[in-house]
């Protein structure tokens, strides 16, 4: 029994047993009382009132189950093994029954959400961790071989591709027939996304992994200058840059006005969308290249210090946080009053986005720095043991 249970169990009046001899019944009761309390009264922190707990023994395996999943590890160009040591960080994309992913090993894959089954798939010349964007017919996404692929959603076809100067691991943003993507040649890129050609290009001081986004005409993306930037979509103009101490791996979220993301200054930001104006800052323990989500005035976000954060959105004040076992550099997803994230202890975590209460908890054999989507009662998300895996759970709607 640990400390804190046993010094519970005496400021209820409670004595644990001395000897064998002595009736065990009512005390183990007493525990599972107090247990069920501790479940029940969520997330309370060390010094936020937030759990600090790890997922040993509070998966719910009632509400959550494994419906399928899908080996992406398989002969391709690179082998049986990938170029690097790079990890399965591509994220799932939803359309039409169809869930889409990259691989580590060169492939695009487009599988049956409710079976699994293979569709199709498409082999690029080098690792794939950029994630797929699903637009109309056509699915995008950046390969470590230079290159940006769109691709008929339907058969795998090339529809064309555009080269960078270096690896894309920035994943596409298709937004008014542009597709926008960053590229480790310090580029960001803005090409037709029917025909692939170049519409402009904007040039930074270091490679860039984050993923733009585009809200009312404006391009908003990291760089590893420690800079975000916020660029005319459509000229291709600088409008303002807000610098950090820290590379910005993360891809900014904005809401509100409000443009959101985090730095390996270990801090989550919260600039002006017009002027770039620092609003407020959080500070973490550890690097942020977790990518904020935004939901009813709450940040979502996770850190390397293990925790995800609920921060107030307007004050960045700390609403809740809650310890995995591993780092986080998966990107929070919000469905229905839940909130799913991974973690690189190998699991994928739902919480009451709300009060942070832990719902479940589902094991991969892998660190789960994919990000998940939400589809019905699916979880789709990849993991490092290089399988893409769909958790089907019970959980319905929270009630906030």
């Amino acid at each position: 029994m640990s400390v804190a249970i046993s010094q519970l169990v005496v400021s209820m009046g409670l004595r644990p047993p001395s000897r064998v001899t002595e009736t065990i019944v009512p005390f183990a009761m007493s525990c599972i009382l107090i247990l069920t309390i501790l479940a029940i009264g969520g997330c309370v922190n060390d010094e936020q009132g937030l759990s600090e707990s790890a997922p040993q023994g509070v998966t719910d395996t009632k509400s959550v189950s494994m419906d399928w999943r899908f080996p992406t590890r398989r002969e391709s160009v690179l082998g049986t093994v990938p170029s690097s040591k790079a990890e399965l960080r591509s994220s799932p994309a939803i359309s039409e029954g169809v869930m889409y992913i990259g691989s580590r090993f060169a492939y695009l894959y487009a599988l049956d959400s409710i079976t699994g089954n293979l569709i199709w798939h498409f082999e690029t010349q080098d690792e794939l961790q950029s994630s797929p964007t699903v637009v109309d017919d056509f699915v995008y996404i950046g390969s470590k071989d230079n290159y940006i692929y769109a691709l008929d959603t339907s058969t795998g076809a090339l529809r064309w591709r555009s080269e960078t100067g270096s690896d894309v691991d920035s994943s596409p943003t298709v937004v008014d027939g542009i597709a926008y993507v960053g590229s480790r040649d310090k580029y960001i890129y803005a090409v037709d996304a029917y025909t692939g050609v170049l519409r402009w290009r904007y040039k930074t001081n270091d490679w860039i992994h984050s993923s733009p986004l585009v809200s009312d005409g404006i391009l908003y993306v990291g760089s590893k200058d420690n800079r975000l930037y916020a660029i005319d979509a459509i000229s291709g103009g600088l409008l303002w840059a807000y610098e950090t101490e820290g590379d910005v791996d993360s891809s900014p979220a904005v809401a509100d006005g409000i443009v959101y993301f985090g730095s390996l200054d270990q801090h989550i930001y919260a600039v002006d969308a017009l002027s770039g104006e620092l609003l407020w800052r959080y500070q973490t323990s550890n690097e942020v290249s977790s990518s904020p989500a935004i939901m009813e005035g709450i940040t979502y976000v996770g850190s390397n210090d293990k925790h995800v954060y609920a921060l107030d959105a307007v004050t960045g004040e700390l609403l809740w946080r809650y310890k995995t076992g591993g780092q986080i550099r998966s990107s929070p997803a919000i469905k229905d009053g839940i909130l799913y994230v991974g973690s690189k202890d190998n699991h994928v975590y739902a919480f009451n986005s709300v009060s942070g209460s832990l719902l479940w908890t589902f094991e991969t054999d892998g660190a789960v720095d994919s990000s998940p989507v939400i589809a019905d009662d699916y979880v789709y998300v990849g993991s490092n043991d290089d399988y893409v895996y769909a958790i089907h759970h019970a959980s319905r709607h929270i009630q906030q």
